[in-house]
């Protein structure tokens, strides 16, 4: 019974303690919150993907608009593309198609007016009959780390020069190798890449995700998700999609 009394007065004198800290680390989360917003609302909004018309042909966008607002992330240049530093890395044939189509929206809503959606098109059109794994023929890329990284092979060779000799060839290298040397503007730019898998009754769910920190925040999530049915003898594609957001 002393025992007893002893233990919870020993965590009742350390909770009485432990609320000054309770109340400096909320503090602190309030203002890393606020430090979030802030940098929210100077950045680009993500976009969803959308159903959109290519040639006659109905695809969905997701993985190609991840791409296009990533680059608009990084390029940005009081919206428009920074030519300057997109012809460091970038190829010849991507300056060209940002010559045509150099404004950059920070909102999102832009990207669902006609205009926007014309943006969309083009971009999307860009992108096809690529040596890229497609959904629909040659249209609509598979949302999956291959293709992400696939797209940064052919248009911004320069990363890829070294990259075999400077750093070990895993995923999460390659990616911080991209990342950083997109990054002309921040502070800092930091990359995790997790995968995640899970099956429940005849259903399988799997992703790939990267979270993008930027100045030390973590502002950005982006998601490859691919959700499946389990058959006796197959398994049969549900859904497969790419999510750009802010987490």
């Amino acid at each position: 019974m002393d025992d007893y009394f002893i233990i919870n007065n020993r965590q009742m004198e350390s909770e009485t303690d432990s609320e000054t800290s309770t109340t400096s680390e909320a503090k602190e989360l309030g203002d890393l919150n606020s430090d979030k917003t802030k940098m929210r609302l100077k950045l680009i909004e993500p976009i969803m993907g959308r159903d959109i018309n290519l040639n006659n042909t109905i695809i969905n966008d997701s993985f190609e608009i991840t791409l296009l607002r990533l680059l608009h992330l990084f390029f940005n240049n009081d919206q428009r593309i920074n030519f300057k530093n997109l012809e460091k890395v970038g190829n010849n044939e991507l300056v060209d198609f940002f010559i045509d189509n150099s404004g950059i929206m920070k909102d999102s809503e832009f990207y669902s007016s006609e205009a926007g959606i014309n943006l969309r098109q083009k971009w999307a059109e860009f992108l096809s009959n690529r040596n890229f794994t497609y959904i629909k023929n040659n249209y609509q890329i598979v949302p999956n780390i291959e293709n992400f990284i696939k797209f940064f092979e052919i248009f911004f060779p320069i990363i890829f020069e070294n990259i075999e000799a400077n750093i070990k060839p895993n995923i999460q290298s390659i990616l911080l190798e991209i990342y950083s040397k997109l990054n002309y503007d921040f502070e800092s730019v930091k990359i995790d890449y997790a995968t995640y898998n899970k099956n429940s009754l005849n259903l399988k769910h799997s992703s790939e995700i990267q979270n993008i920190w930027i100045n030390g925040l973590e502002i950005y999530v982006i998601e490859f998700i691919n959700l499946s049915e389990i058959k006796t003898t197959h398994i049969n594609p549900i859904s497969i999609i790419s999510e750009f957001r802010f987490c």
